[in-house]
């Protein structure tokens, strides 16, 4: 586990890198677009629109709190086993000024709190206990919501996953391992398996969502990976409905088979097909930890969110796919002239 005071030097690197972070990546554009750039001239047709999808939106991801306000006789419960903190209005500054790692661990604590009193406290009437009973279930059946909140409810944690971002670095993300470390955490935290002292916990969580959210791994990855494979499918296309009109034996034809393999080879070998490579290995690592952070999707999500999500989690899938049928095309394209 990386200290508290290891991840605040990092957040300062961090900070200290926004500028060169936030510059123009001219390599990685040549890389995605260069290679359907020049097919499309090759074949006489409008370039590729490089728009792509937006992530869903911090409004569209954040919950409603999950809670109901208790009633004066619930909240005079809770004081018999010293929880009356937990109802107090007072306790909503809470909400307004700390990070998602303190509001999340603070509901986590409260269900400790409440198993430790039903289990220690004997002078609870049995109407007091069914009570509190209830109210212990409640806030275990909720902790995904919880969780939820943790992810989405500021915009340091909104940033960590979709937050705005430039292209991903064509030679690797210097945050790579520690945006790995942290999808990490989240895993173990959301599993139940925080560090075992809450202040040193809610502070790794806050600085953790804060570094990474600056990093911008995360989200650079997953909006490259979107370019790319609209710059895929886009340059796939092409070659399926111009495919028959190809010579394969002229040599002064603007879109001759041999001028079409030089841009393959040039452009594509040797260019996009290492960024992708880059990419499909970043995925692998990432998914599989991203995914059981999004399930399962809370059901006040509204639908269009809610079919996005699974999208974004199928972005190596969808990847690896737009890259095999690209390569098919090329297959077919060579059995045919050579």
């Amino acid at each position: 586990m990386i200290s508290t005071s290891k991840w605040a030097c990092l957040l300062l690197i961090m900070m200290g890198s926004t500028v060169l972070l936030s510059g123009c990546r001219q390599a990685e554009q040549q890389a995605l677009y260069q290679y359907s750039d020049f097919l499309a001239d090759a074949f006489n047709v409008p370039k590729a629109d490089r728009e792509i999808t937006d992530f869903p939106s911090k409004r569209h991801l954040t919950l409603a709190s999950p809670d109901r306000q208790l009633t004066l006789l619930e909240s005079l419960i809770l004081k018999q086993c010293d929880l009356l903190y937990a109802a107090s209005d007072k306790n909503q500054i809470l909400n307004k000024h700390q990070g998602g790692g303190d509001r999340f661990l603070f509901q986590v604590n409260l269900i400790k709190q409440l198993t430790h009193c039903l289990n220690t406290v004997d002078t609870l009437s049995p109407k007091e206990r069914a009570f509190l009973s209830e109210l212990k279930i409640e806030k275990q059946q909720k902790r995904p919501l919880y969780f939820w909140q943790l992810l989405f409810s500021d915009n340091m944690g909104y940033g960590f996953f979709f937050g705005h971002s430039q292209l991903f670095p064509l030679q690797g993300h210097q945050f790579s391992q520690a945006s790995l470390a942290t999808l990490k955490y989240l895993n173990q935290v959301k599993l139940s398996q925080p560090p075992s002292s809450e202040a040193h916990s809610a502070a790794q969580l806050n600085l953790h969502l804060e570094v990474m959210s600056r990093s911008r791994y995360l989200p650079s990855l997953l909006m490259t990976s979107e370019h790319a494979i609209k710059a895929l499918d886009f340059a796939t296309d092409l070659l399926v409905s111009q495919g028959k009109e190809i010579p394969c034996h002229s040599r002064r034809h603007p879109m001759s088979f041999n001028k079409l393999k030089a841009i393959f080879s040039h452009r594509y070998v040797a260019l996009m097909q290492p960024y992708i490579a880059t990419l499909n290995s970043e995925l692998h690592q990432v998914m599989p930890l991203l995914a059981p952070l999004f399930e399962p999707i809370p059901e006040a999500i509204e639908a269009p969110t809610r079919q996005a999500i699974p999208q974004i989690l199928n972005t190596q899938h969808r990847l690896t796919q737009a890259s095999r049928r690209h390569q098919q095309q090329w297959q077919q394209l060579f059995t045919r002239c050579q």
